[in-house]
């Protein structure tokens, strides 16, 4: 088991009423394994991140990580336990370059980071500092595997602003970057939290996110749940698929993608609504 949910709740209050935008949402995202998490917009699903990465504070239930309660801890602590967040707009600092961007979402727990003892520590901060760029260069190579031209355009900007990048080449190199925090496959797991990952890239770049999603959960001990309007994304690439009920605000249904994309209540209240991407 990696993320277990149960019973979590959240609700917003409007003059006297209160409504439940969550209502008991339970399920378990497995170990190693890819699980989307579809439904309308509205029903919830980036409060549902919010919540289980420590930016939101108002709910109850509990969120259990590896045996480990981790429900209400600040959000520093549920990084450092290697819940990794993309976030559906990208992150990029504007006034920094693309390698800046890339690198400095990197975690450090060196003294050498601190600003009390830097002075210390420099041509050790230096050090780190190479070895994180030399890495994010790696992680472009690993991405780009396969497709030269596509890896020398990335490679030809990495000192260029971040804000000469297209949404879609900005939602790459945020992926990029939550990639530089994935441990040793040996030493530790990690689970990527991805909201929206697909939004803005080309279908030939989509392809290649599925490459190498399919080959972090094989190899380095990295399991997966996404947001995702792409059900061509969700069928190739989810082992489980959850539909969150905007109606009752809970998990309607939890099966592979196929049997919950065929399912009668989901292609009446969700599939209808003419809101899903869908690239095959």
């Amino acid at each position: 088991m990696t993320l277990k949910l149960d019973n979590i709740r959240f609700s917003y209050q409007t003059g006297d009423e209160k409504t439940f935008l969550l209502n008991g949402v339970s399920f378990t995202a497995e170990k190693g394994k890819i699980t989307a998490l579809v439904g309308s917009n509205g029903a919830g699903k980036t409060t549902f991140f919010n919540i289980i990465s420590g930016f939101e504070k108002r709910f109850s239930g509990s969120i259990w990580y590896n045996g480990q309660n981790i429900s209400h801890l600040p959000s520093y602590k549920i990084a450092r336990l290697n819940i990794l967040r993309m976030f559906q707009n990208p992150q990029m600092m504007k006034d920094q370059t693309l390698l800046e961007n890339i690198v400095m979402v990197a975690q450090d727990h060196c003294e050498g980071e601190d600003p009390f003892v830097a002075p210390l520590f420099n041509k050790r901060i230096k050090r780190f500092e190479q070895e994180k760029a030399e890495r994010a260069k790696s992680l472009l190579n690993m991405f780009f595997e396969g497709c030269p031209e596509e890896l020398d355009k990335y490679l030809s900007k990495l000192n260029d602003s971040a804000t000469d990048l297209s949404l879609g080449e900005q939602r790459i190199m945020d992926f990029i970057g939550l990639l530089m925090n994935i441990p040793n496959p040996e030493e530790s797991e990690a689970l990527l939290l991805l909201d929206e990952p697909t939004s803005g890239i080309n279908i030939a770049n989509i392809e290649i996110m599925k490459r190498v999603l399919r080959n972090l959960t094989k190899h380095n001990n990295v399991s997966v749940l996404m947001i995702s309007h792409d059900m061509g994304f969700v069928r190739d690439l989810a082992d489980t698929c959850v539909y969150l009920d905007h109606i009752t605000g809970t998990t309607h249904l939890t099966a592979s993608p196929d049997e919950v994309l065929s399912n009668e209540s989901v292609r009446k209240n969700y599939l209808g609504y003419g809101e899903i991407v869908d690239h095959k």
